[in-house]
Order: C-alpha cells, then sequence, then structure tokens
C-alpha cells in the first residue's frame, strides 16, 4: 500500500499556556515522505527513487502483489519534493493521477500539484501540539492489551549507505480484540543518521501483509531549485482552510 501524505491539513498554534503552568511543546513536522510526519532536516540534501512493494496473502493461499516507483528530493534548507502516483486504495489496483508534494519549511507551506491540470493546493504544515509528559504517556505499551519488544539489529551498508536498524514486535495477546491467538506486527526500520532519513523499512502485518519500502539510486547533492518551485502556469485553489467557502 502507498501511504499518500497529502491530506496536510493546516492546525492552529497552541494558545500560550496561563500563567504558572508549564508551557506546551510545539513541533511542526510535514507529512510529505509517506511514512509519518518528519521533522526539518537541513544540510544533508540527496535525491533518490522510492521503491514500495507489498504483498498480502489470503487464507487459500492466493497473494495479492503490488509494486510503485516513486521519486524524492531533499535541498540543503531542508524542503522535500516528492513524485507519487496513487496506484492502490487498499489491496484494490487503481490507475490513479501523478501527484507532486512540496513541504517547504522556507516558507512554512506545504504544496500539493496536480500535473494534469496543472493546479495546485497549498496549506500550513502540520502542527503537534504536547503537554509535558504527553508523548510519553502515547507512546508507552498497555501491559493489558499490548506487549512491545524492542530489537537492535546493528548496522549495515545499503545501497552504498550506511545504516543502523530496529525491529519492534508489537503483540495483541488473545481476547484483545476477539483474536483467538496472539496478534503480532513487525516493524524492522533501517535509518541513516548521514542522511537523516529512513532506508530501509519492511513492516510486516498477519492482517494486512508485508510491506516494504525501500530508498535506491542515492545521490548525494543538491538539487536542482526548481524541483521546490511551484510552476508559474499553476493554478492556485482553495486550500484546506478555506474549502468550506
Amino acid at each position: 500500500m502507498i501511504f499518500l501524505a497529502i491530506l496536510l491539513l493546516a492546525c492552529a498554534p497552541a494558545q500560550p499556556a496561563p500563567t504558572g503552568e508549564q508551557p506546551q511543546q510545539q513541533i511542526t513536522v510535514h507529512s510529505v515522505e509517506g511514512l509519518g510526519a518528519q521533522q526539518v532536516v537541513t544540510g544533508t540534501p540527496y535525491t533518490a527513487t522510492i521503491l514500495i512493494d507489498t504483498t498480502q496473502t489470503l487464507t487459500d493461499g492466493n497473494r495479492i502483489v503490488s509494486h510503485s516507483t516513486e521519486s524524492v528530493a531533499r535541498d540543503g534548507a531542508g524542503r522535500i519534493r516528492r513524485e507519487l502516483r496513487i496506484s492502490n486504495v487498499g489491496a484494490l489496483p487503481v490507475a490513479g493521477p501523478a501527484v507532486i508534494v512540496i513541504a517547504d519549511p522556507v516558507s512554512h507551506l506545504d504544496y500539493i500539484l496536480d500535473p494534469a491540470s496543472h493546479t495546485v493546493r497549498m496549506s500550513k504544515p502540520q502542527i503537534i501540539t504536547l503537554s509535558p509528559g504527553e508523548n510519553e504517556r502515547a507512546t508507552a505499551p498497555n501491559p493489558k492489551r499490548r506487549q512491545v519488544t524492542r530489537e537492535n539489529l546493528g548496522t549495515q551498508t545499503i545501497d552504498g549507505v550506511m545504516a543502523e536498524g530496529t525491529r519492534v514486535t508489537s503483540t495483541l495477546p488473545a481476547g484483545s480484540v476477539g483474536n483467538e491467538q496472539p496478534l503480532s506486527t513487525s516493524v524492522e526500520t533501517w535509518y541513516s543518521h548521514d542522511l537523516q532519513t529512513v532506508i530501509l523499512r519492511k513492516r510486516n502485518d498477519l492482517r494486512l501483509g508485508l510491506t516494504v519500502y525501500r530508498l535506491t539510486d542515492i545521490h548525494r547533492g543538491e538539487p536542482d531549485a526548481s524541483l521546490f518551485r511551484v510552476p508559474a502556469d499553476y493554478k492556485v485553489l482553495p486550500g484546506p482552510k478555506d474549502s468550506s467557502r
């Protein structure tokens, strides 16, 4: 499955905390890489190809396999451009449109470009607000319902880039959600501290199948600046905050 992180809704910044209360932590993120929101990374530009493969095995042994190829570029200022095509809705393959997503932390705007119609929608990047200790409570496993283990996989070179691997396995005990047997989901992630990005991720879920996300054809260096600009002939459409007007 391809995660389309193009629903970049603008969230209002948190109000100042009343006197005597601890201020809330604000983290501005750009949901572009497709595997969750990312904080801005500067000084490590690159271009690469993204390969996403999914394999879902049905109860009769039949398999549903899909493959997609995308492109990603990040410049030294932290701008990210990703070109993708909607090819799956769940397990259903579709011939969807091409989409270009640009996250620009310099202008504090995110752009969703439609090359077919030459239109663009703009929005503010998502703002996550956390109260003190809220992040720890949100990520802590519930011992009564979920068992989480973390394994260090060491390091390896992937497509010429050194990456550090971890495997997180989350198990729901029998009876947690009506399941007769324990349900386990494992996520194996290989992260490059040099590039500050995920190089390889494998998610294995008994219910959804295996999804493999991989960066390949990685080239270090500053991408063409025009990749991060909206072409002059594109028409600006109302963004998410203006859609009700």
